[in-house]
């Protein structure tokens, strides 16, 4: 024992200054198996077996939830192709029916068609003894058979059958544009039933048509029911719907003066119907809301007012295109409207443009006029005073002799100085004094 520890001690002197290199594939293979070993154990900043075990349950549990959605969208689709082809299949069941029909009426000695109560056609088939209607009926699709029953217990059943068409895929169904509004006012109406023959409109307003998709008019306020009646091999579907029809208001208005100048004010009265609310446009970029409105022009010229109206119901109508000519308030012409004659005697009719009188009746100017003329005629047409000079005026006599006391017309026209001409006419009335 003692020598082999002195052989060891004396191998490693002997070799202790001596180094081996490994060869490369030793520190390789040594780095795989370390990184193998490192793969499974867990380790939070390096990617191992655990976090490849949780990526793997996401992508598996995101799968089944895929798979899941499309279960139920192919469910959804076989659904719809279902019901299409089920759709189909009454149609063809429906024609074989019709045709089944066809062949018993070849059997047929007598055939009426009688009503029920409720207005459904009712065939009353009376067959041939020794034959009976056929039985091939697929009794599952009662929707699209014929329904065979008893008539009455007094006739002899084996050869008085009632049959009764089901036409059960004819759907009456129909919309319009609009179901209110106002006066007047105009719908479409559509037809959109399916498998019909022929159909009839009643709009409730004494019109009627057999159009399938038909247009009217409703000019009368109120509530009307439409219908729409079908046939369809001899039953026969009515649908109705109420349609709301608004009174619409009616806008009108007066003003106080034909004669209009700038800086005066005008009165509008308004004389709607059927108006809630009023709004106003003056045309000089001013409005009101008022009922009866006054409004005054700064400047001459020609202005176009609007007037325009609502109902309760939101209806409206409006006035425009009412063009009223404003103008200067220096070309205004003024007149009395009344006389009051002399009764003593004709008076000098000469008045000079500053003064006034109550017996002598002219018309009075704010510009310099050119030519004028004036004209008064009575009652009965006749002209019984004539003037082309503006300082003279009627004194209310006729060749020397008082006029009657009443109303009478006056006319004038003539230029300005700047050239501008004039026209106006008016009344007055002649008064006696005491």
């Amino acid at each position: 024992m003692k020598n082999n520890i002195e052989i060891e001690k004396l191998f490693q002197e002997s070799f202790s200054n001596y180094t081996v290199k490994p060869p490369e594939k030793v520190w390789t293979k040594t780095s795989r198996k370390l990184k193998f070993f490192n793969f499974f154990r867990f380790t939070y900043n390096k990617l191992n077996i655990f976090y490849v075990v949780v990526l793997i349950a996401l992508l598996i549990s995101i799968l089944v939830e895929l798979q899941q959605d499309t279960d139920n969208y192919s469910k959804i689709i076989a659904t719809e192709v279902y019901e299409k082809t089920n759709i189909k299949v009454h149609e063809n069941n429906f024609e074989k029916s019709k045709n089944q029909i066809e062949e018993t009426n070849k059997n047929i000695n007598h055939n009426k068609i009688i009503y029920n109560k409720k207005q459904t056609p009712v065939y009353k088939t009376v067959l041939k003894e020794n034959k009976k209607p056929e039985k091939n009926i697929n009794k599952k699709n009662k929707q699209d058979s014929l329904i065979i029953k008893k008539q009455n217990p007094d006739i002899n059943l084996s050869k008085n059958k009632k049959i009764i068409p089901n036409i059960s895929e004819t759907y009456e169904i129909f919309f319009a544009s609009k179901y209110s509004g106002c006066a007047p006012l105009e719908i479409s109406f559509f037809n959109k039933s399916l498998n019909y023959e022929s159909c009839k409109w009643d709009f409730g307003n004494g019109n009627n048509t057999t159009t399938k998709n038909p247009v009217t008019i409703y000019d009368t306020p109120g509530k009307y029911t439409v219908s729409l009646t079908v046939f369809a091999d001899g039953i026969v579907s009515i649908v109705n719907k109420e349609i709301i029809v608004f009174e619409s208001p009616l806008a009108d208005f007066v003003i106080n003066s034909n004669n209009i100048f700038a800086e005066e004010e005008i009165v509008f009265t308004n004389l709607s119907e059927n108006n809630k609310n009023n709004y106003w446009n003056f045309g000089d970029n001013t409005i009101s809301d008022d009922i009866h409105p006054r409004h005054t022009y700064k400047k001459e010229g020609i202005y176009n007012i609007k007037l325009s109206v609502y109902s309760e119901a939101g209806c409206s109508d409006s006035l425009s295109n009412y063009n009223i000519n404003v103008k200067d308030s220096k070309y205004k012409i003024e007149a009395p409207n009344a006389l009051q004659a002399n009764t003593s005697g004709p008076e000098d009719s000469y008045i000079s443009s500053s003064a006034t009188s109550n017996s002598i009746f002219r018309l009075v100017f704010r510009y310099e006029v050119a030519e004028y003329n004036m004209f008064i005629y009575n009652e009965y047409g006749q002209l019984i005073f004539e003037s082309n000079d503006v300082n003279k005026g009627w004194n209310a006599y006729y060749r020397n002799e008082i006029v009657p006391f009443g109303v009478y017309v006056w006319k004038s026209y003539g230029k300005f100085i700047n050239g501008r001409q004039f026209y106006k006419t008016g009344n007055v009335t002649v008064i006696y004094s005491n």
